[in-house]
């Protein structure tokens, strides 16, 4: 779910400029919705899912996905969420590939991931991708 809900604060931030546009009949500077988007984003989906009344355990991590060392009490969950959303960037799933590398991330040593782990991860996610996408379309 967390993986699912991560980047939630981006349609949430979009839907505000949206209506903004719709209310005064000016749209919304892209600047500042490109930044809100970039730097807010993960605040917005945390402050959702609460105003949803959806499980701290979700919360948290969605929260705190870009810096899983600002959770207090699901630095785990946390974690797990920033690594997939980084793999997601090296993969190039659902924005452009840009290779990063986890293991230099020190999230790698948090959650124990090693260079056998993420190149087992590279050899897998092709074929996840591929998967993904026969069964969505």
């Amino acid at each position: 779910m967390c993986g699912l809900m991560h980047d939630i604060g981006k349609l949430v931030i979009l839907k505000l400029a949206y209506d903004h546009g719709r209310k005064t009949g000016t749209p919304a500077p892209p600047d500042e919705v490109q930044s809100a988007v970039d730097d807010r984003h993960a605040a917005f989906g945390g402050l959702t899912l609460k105003r949803w009344k959806l499980p701290e355990s979700l919360i948290e991590p969605v929260t705190c996905h870009h810096d899983f060392t600002m959770a207090h009490t699901r630095k785990k969950e946390a974690a797990v969420c920033y690594a997939a959303n980084q793999l997601a960037h090296r993969y190039g799933f659902g924005c452009e590939s840009d290779g990063r590398s986890l293991l230099d991330d020190h999230v790698s040593t948090f959650l124990g991931l090693d260079e056998a782990w993420l190149a087992n991860a590279d050899d897998r996610a092709p074929g996840l991708y591929d998967v993904a996408r026969k069964v969505l379309s």
